[in-house]
């Protein structure tokens, strides 16, 4: 017997999973005016309340509340909450390395993993608010929401194009050898939508624009090593 069955035959409302009730981008807007208004704490539930903006404490400034604790934003401390360090990176953008910070927080949920985790490289499902209610453990009434909050916070951090959610996996970097002028690498005229990266061996490397925030998260070190250290060896 599933859960929602359970939960009918005996009498109890159906409780749906956690998630966050609104999106990344309001997310950081919140804690970003908590921050710059009462500083990063600790701050209790009635001042971090005001804070938000509210009078005191209320069921809207628990939702709000319990979203920035599930990208991140916040974290709990003994009955308390405090900002984050995540948080503050994203506060400081376009400063290199916020945007890593912006994936790390939208990822953070842990409905927003497992979705990322199972539909990474794929169009998302059309239907995408009954799957989270029969997989996920989201009521029907707050499917709708809950997928529109995902689908927002995926469209912000950049790992949502055309409907296809980007994988989070470094993809096998393009590579040509060049010509070395002056001890240097000689730089092709860009391609379009591509970030190039000129190693000393005289490799130059191309990534999508959209994996820049992986490169600045250094995900694809390895496999520029590698790279490099087999073209010494050829030379």
């Amino acid at each position: 017997m599933d859960r929602k069955t359970a939960d009918k035959k005996s009498g109890r409302k159906e409780r749906s999973g956690a998630y966050p009730l609104i999106a990344l981008s309001p997310a950081i807007d919140a804690a970003k005016r908590l921050f710059e208004n009462y500083g990063a704490g600790p701050h209790t539930r009635d001042n971090l309340a005001k804070g938000l903006g509210y009078a005191s404490f209320s069921g809207a400034a628990s939702v709000k509340i319990g979203a920035l604790v599930h990208f991140g934003l916040l974290e709990r401390q003994r009955g308390t909450y405090a900002v984050t360090l995540l948080a503050k990176e994203i506060f400081e953008y376009p400063k290199e390395g916020s945007e890593a910070a912006v994936l790390r927080a939208a990822l953070n949920p842990a409905l927003y993993a497992k979705l990322a985790a199972r539909f990474g490289g794929e169009a998302l499902p059309r239907e995408l608010p009954r799957v989270l209610a029969a997989d996920f453990r989201i009521t029907e009434k707050a499917a709708p929401a809950a997928a529109a909050n995902f689908l927002e916070t995926m469209e912000f951090a950049g790992m949502l194009r055309d409907g296809r959610l980007d994988s989070g996996q470094p993809a096998p970097p393009e590579a040509s050898v060049m010509p070395p002028r002056a001890g240097m690498p000689v730089m092709n005229p860009p391609k379009p939508g591509l970030i190039r990266v000129a190693l000393p061996s005289g490799i130059e490397i191309s990534f999508p624009q959209e994996m820049s925030f992986r490169l600045s998260m250094g995900e694809f070190a390895e496999h520029i090593k590698n790279l490099d250290e087999r073209a010494r060896g050829i030379e």
